[in-house]
């Protein structure tokens, strides 16, 4: 019985280790995703935590935590970023940072290098500098033609043959004259197989070398801004011997701003520029075929045959601005008619709108019409051309017709102190003979709102003979017989019948009345005014003898077939009373009476003749001062046009939106542009934003579980499984024994 409880406690203990073993196995072949997992990122303060960290592939942001000297590679396929974290890398021997990969360098800090023939940045792969300071700090080579010129440390600070792109916050300095300070391409032994060299510079700022920015055969590069300065004195702040675009930035050299050569396939030395601020002795020196195109761009001294065709040179100030041609005019208006001593102004409107191009303007017949500044002034009647001409010759033309001026005869008016023995009507209104001019003048100059084409026409056909055109208001008793008229009094019979209740007796027509506004000539009627721009207030006196107790008078009106009850007012003692209308045709003066009497037979009245006013004198034209105009050029820090304004003299121009600037602040225009007395190019003024005015982020360490803090601790969670489930074997063990004792008391 002993024997067989040892065997069985033997076998149970067999069994709990063979648990364990299985479950501590089990433990350390857990997933990945059970281990603490690696951070992507790292700083690093010395030079084998900078080499480790670029081999570790898990690692994808690398962080300067001190100063560090050492020869970085990038190898190919790797991706990775390089914060410098405002501190100080410099090499031992060799290039300081050599990027066969993928490389991005961001923050304030300093890449040095220090050893003859090596670069602070050569690149291979694909390199994005986003921020930094990258020189040679120990450079000595000197180019001046003198006793002193040679190499000594001497190389390029940025080496190119891969892809680079470079933006504003990254700053590039070489002390020395005698290499260039970024080469893009090949020095050497280019051919057409090799892979092409691609440099884009968004901004930034570049000091120093024998040239600044050289492009070198099988190189291609596009500048889009930046501030570039050259101190050589025999060198140049660009060199191009490819492919090489410039559409904006500020360039500044002691001898040339742009240099170009050719050699062929591997150097075609094409140099488009389209925009930029260049300042030098001379801009552009071309040697040996090469291909510059200037289409845009500001320039301290002429730029001479490089500007393509259908652009200028403009030279505002002693500074020479790129535009284009105008390539049309066009005119607010093709054909004008102007009266006789009166001015109206014609408007230039060049395409493109970007152009400095001005326009001159000339008179074919200075006798008929005279024009400064497009203002022209009506001499006397006939018809001249007036041209509009820019520089390059492109012109627009305008027909002037100048007429005599419109004449307003004496309006009909009343004396409402004096009685009237007839209905008499006359026109109330001191606006009145203005209204009448202006829509004379609207129809001699031929529009089509006031007057039918009929009418029209005809007073084209007078004004070409040379007629005097004379506008008069006629108010006469209509002529019932004829048949508008009478088809007319139909329809005011018609509506008088809506006036009148049951209680009350009558409503008639004390007088029919034709008013007309017409346009004649001082031989013959051309036609008459439909209506007006604006109402005419009219003025009825009524004769005491249609004045009656109770007697209500109203005024309807027939246009265009319909009947309208006009808004009247009645002065004091009843004797006359005013409407307003700007419509002409048929009128009816009416009256109700209230009681319910026989109607008063209505008396026949017939109007004054209207006398004939004295002719108006011509007005004799009113001397204009001369108005000069100037050029307003407004541009951006690196040359490109924003707005050109077009100011007369002592006015005042008006300010585009500055361009934002990554790093740095818009303090002011350089140029009072408030009264403007001669052409002006406005430059922005920026300042610098300092270091203490960006909000730094301080980075925080990833981790695995946003619920579960970091401790830091790497062991196993496989293992801390398979000692938990020791444990239960354990309790097991416990458990058994127990059992085996109570099975003992048995």
């Amino acid at each position: 019985m002993e024997d067989g409880k040892r065997r069985n406690t033997y076998c149970m203990r067999k069994l709990v280790t063979m648990v364990a073993s299985v479950a501590l196995a089990v433990g350390c072949m857990l997933p990945q995703q059970l281990h603490a997992e690696e951070s992507t990122e790292a700083t690093v303060s010395t030079k084998v935590e900078l080499q480790e960290a670029i081999q570790n592939v898990n690692i994808s942001t690398i962080r300067l935590g001190d100063n560090i000297s050492a020869d970085v590679v990038i190898p190919e396929n790797r991706t990775v970023t390089l914060d410098l974290g405002g501190k100080t890398l410099t090499n031992e021997k060799s290039h300081t940072i050599e990027n066969k990969g993928n490389l991005v360098v961001t923050g304030d800090g300093i890449v040095d290098n220090i050893s003859n023939g090596k670069a602070a940045v050569s690149n291979t792969g694909t390199i994005v500098l986003n921020g930094g300071t990258y020189k040679r700090s120990q450079e000595s080579g000197v180019s001046d033609n003198s006793v002193n010129s040679g190499n000594g440390n001497s190389w390029y600070t940025l080496n190119n043959q891969g892809s680079m792109e470079i933006n504003n916050a990254v700053t590039v300095e070489l002390a020395g004259t005698f290499s260039s300070l970024i080469e893009n391409g090949y020095y050497s032994g280019a051919t057409t197989d090799s892979a092409v060299a691609n440099l884009t510079i968004n901004g930034g700022t570049f000091t120093g070398g024998k040239y600044t920015v050289k492009n070198d055969e099988m190189g291609k590069t596009n500048i889009l801004g930046g501030t570039f300065k050259n101190t050589c004195p025999v060198g140049a702040a660009i060199l191009n011997y490819h492919y090489m675009d410039i559409s904006a930035g500020t360039f500044t050299a002691s001898k040339y701003a742009l240099y170009g050569e050719s050699y062929g396939a591997t150097g075609a030395g094409v140099l488009n520029v389209s925009g930029g601020n260049f300042t030098a002795d001379k801009p552009i020196l071309s040697k040996t075929n090469a291909k510059v195109s200037l289409s845009g761009g500001q320039y301290s001294s002429e730029p001479g045959d490089f500007v393509v065709e259908g652009f200028k040179a403009f030279n505002l100030n002693g500074s020479y601005v790129i535009a284009p041609l105008a390539s049309k005019v066009t005119l607010s208006n093709t054909e004008l008619t102007v009266e006789e001593g009166q001015s109206k102004t014609l408007v230039a409107s060049l395409t493109p709108t970007d152009t400095l191009e001005t326009v001159s303007w000339t008179s074919s017949d200075e006798k008929i019409a005279t024009v400064k500044d497009g203002k022209v002034t009506a001499v006397a009647a006939g018809i001249a051309t007036i041209t509009a001409k820019t520089e390059s010759g492109i012109k627009a033309e305008c027909k002037v017709t100048v007429t005599k001026p419109v004449k307003v005869e004496e309006l009909p008016s009343i004396d409402t102190s004096k009685p009237v023995e007839e209905v008499t009507v006359g026109i109330s209104d001191e606006k009145a003979g203005e209204i009448l001019k202006n829509v004379a003048d609207q129809i001699v100059s031929g529009t089509k709102d006031f007057a039918s084409t009929e009418t029209i026409k005809a007073v084209a056909e007078a004004v070409n003979k040379g007629e005097s055109i004379t506008v008069s208001t006629e108010v006469k008793e209509a002529d019932t017989n004829k048949a508008e008229i009478k088809a007319d009094a139909e329809k005011i019979q018609k509506e008088l019948k809506t006036l009148v209740s049951e209680d009350k007796a009558s409503a008639s027509v004390a007088m029919y009345l034709d008013i007309n506004v017409l346009i004649k000539t001082d031989t013959q009627v051309l036609g008459n005014v439909t209506k007006l721009p604006q109402e005419v207030t009219f003025m009825i006196a009524i004769p005491e003898k249609l004045q009656a107790e109770g007697r209500e008078f109203k005024v309807m009106r027939v246009h265009n077939g319909e009947v309208t009850m006009l808004d009247t007012t009645m002065n004091k003692d009843g004797s006359a009373l005013t409407f307003d209308t700007n419509l002409f045709s048929t009128y009816a003066l009416v009256y109700v009476d209230k009681k319910a009497e026989e109607p008063t037979p209505t008396p026949d009245p017939k109007p004054e003749p209207t006398p004939n006013p004295d002719a108006t004198p011509n007005p004799q034209p009113t001397p204009e001062p001369e108005t000069t105009v100037y050029n307003v050029v407004f541009v951006d820090m690196n040359g490109a046009v924003l707005k050109v304004e077009k100011v007369n003299a002592n006015g005042a121009a008006t300010a585009p939106v500055a361009p934002a600037v990554e790093g740095y602040r818009f303090v002011k225009w350089d140029t009072d542009f408030s009264k403007v007395t001669k052409d002006l190019l406005v430059k922005p003024v920026y300042e610098k934003v300092t270091a203490t005015e960006k909000t730094t982020a301080t980075p925080e360490k990833p981790s695995s579980d946003k619920n579960t803090p970091d401790t830091g601790d790497t062991t196993s969670a496989g293992l801390f499984t398979a000692f938990a489930l020791l444990g239960l074997v354990s309790m097991g063990i416990i458990a058994v024994q127990r059992k085996e004792t109570v099975y003992e008391i048995n």
